[in-house]
């Protein structure tokens, strides 16, 4: 609501299909919550799927889109291996450095398995979410020195603190999440994680 209110999120956006061929969609989400634009998107990708073998779908001018695994269960519960990925605003410090540069990037994945269970991986780039970062701070609790830096760029286990979030793995992580920015946002001619405003 906050977000709608200060025009940071259209609360009714006009979502449209601005370019597709054989095997892609871009979907312009014109600002909006993210969760129909994607669905816009892999719906239309799933679609052309069926007759290339593989498509992709993205998606422009866009807000939080929820939880990463939805998407890729779409395709999964269609037969097919379903893959999601989103930028996001800067909140993660590559690794080494100590200002927010990439996002911490969610990525999901299903893999359908015949009648077991599908396999799926739902994650980010960061060592932990934000929300959790807030419930430790909540309850008192402390960090581990390995999560966040300060201000000043220094390893802290204060979540009062907590101004930097790092990648998980190391340089691995630090790596994964400038990948995921490139899929999730310069691919689609979006636009890239340090250029975007705060909470996108």
């Amino acid at each position: 609501m906050r977000r709608c209110l200060s025009g940071h999120t259209n609360p009714r956006p006009e979502i449209e299909i601005i370019d597709e061929g054989p095997a892609y969609v871009k979907v312009d989400n014109n600002g909006g919550f993210g969760h129909l634009g994607s669905v816009v998107a892999m719906e239309s990708a799933i679609e052309k799927a069926t007759q290339t073998g593989v498509a992709i779908g993205t998606v422009i001018q866009s807000r939080h889109f929820g939880a990463a695994f939805n998407y890729a269960m779409m395709a999964c519960k269609r037969d097919m291996i379903g893959w999601a990925i989103s930028s996001s605003s800067p909140g993660l410090a590559p690794w080494g450095g100590a200002d927010r540069m990439l996002g911490n990037n969610p990525v999901a994945f299903a893999v359908p398995a015949g009648e077991e269970d599908p396999i799926v991986l739902d994650m980010a780039s960061g060592v932990s979410a934000w929300g959790r970062i807030g419930t430790k701070r909540l309850y008192g609790e402390k960090l581990t020195m390995d999560w966040v830096l300060d201000a000043d760029g220094n390893p802290t286990d204060d979540p009062h603190d907590a101004k930097v979030l790092l990648p998980f793995g190391g340089s691995k992580g630090s790596g994964l999440a400038m990948m995921m920015d490139v899929l999730g946002s310069i691919l689609p001619f979006g636009v890239a994680t340090p250029h975007r405003r705060g909470e996108d």
